[in-house]
């Protein structure tokens, strides 16, 4: 790799990582970007999943350790739930 590509390579990992600071938690880890079906169903799947995730993450957590425990096994479960309907949605097209 020559100084010129690895100078665009810096520039396309410095993008990408602004891109990602500028979504929400919840986006990242249902990863809203990913639609190679360009399906509308499975954008709409995907923010109602991270809007969920969000709204749990703002929960309020006294430094209490169940209280963690509960809501990281929460925004799993949804992002599970999130890859199965989005694969139900791209096989019943």
């Amino acid at each position: 790799m020559n100084w010129t590509e690895a100078h665009l390579m810096g520039d396309l990992e410095a993008m990408e990582e602004r891109m990602s600071q500028s979504k929400t938690m919840g986006q990242h880890r249902v990863g809203v970007d990913f639609n190679p079906s360009h399906l509308t169903v499975v954008d709409e799947i995907k923010q109602r999943a991270a809007d969920l995730i969000d709204m749990i993450d703002e929960l309020p957590n006294p430094g209490n350790d169940e209280i963690t425990r509960l809501k990281a096994i929460a925004m799993t479960e949804i992002e599970t739930g999130c890859m199965y309907a989005v694969k139900a949605a791209v096989r019943s097209m």
